[in-house]
């Protein structure tokens, strides 16, 4: 996805739209500064959240140890997480997915500039 925005350095990007042309497009029908000259363009990497399994195992201990004490210690040492994790995170992808709550923000990868007139990138 592409964003634009006329300052590069705010926060809030405008529209996510499919190409640069239709960032271009939606920019110039946008331009809010008669003498504005450029669009910046972003390309968007979304951020994928994921759950860390170490961090589940040791609350998961913490919780056994707070209500049991100390005969629950040892229990899931040494257990292996990457498979936990897989899961976790397939199922996680799944409920952000089904709920609409999956993140519409990230990185951008790269900000172009682009003349509003020619549209060509500068």
């Amino acid at each position: 996805m592409f964003y634009w925005n006329f300052n590069k350095d705010e926060e809030v990007w405008h529209n996510s739209e499919t190409s640069i042309e239709a960032c271009i497009e939606e920019a110039r029908l946008n331009i809010e500064d008669e003498g504005q000259e450029v669009v910046y363009i972003g390309e968007l990497d979304n951020y994928v959240p994921s759950i860390d399994a170490e961090r589940i195992i040791d609350d998961l201990t913490e919780q056994a140890y707070d209500e049991c004490g100390e005969c629950s210690e040892g229990w899931l040492d040494g257990a292996e997480t990457e498979e936990l994790e897989e899961k976790l995170n397939e199922v996680l992808q799944e409920w952000l997915k089904k709920t609409n709550q999956a993140p519409s923000f990230g990185k951008f990868k790269e900000i172009y500039c682009y003349d509003l007139k020619t549209g060509k990138q500068i």
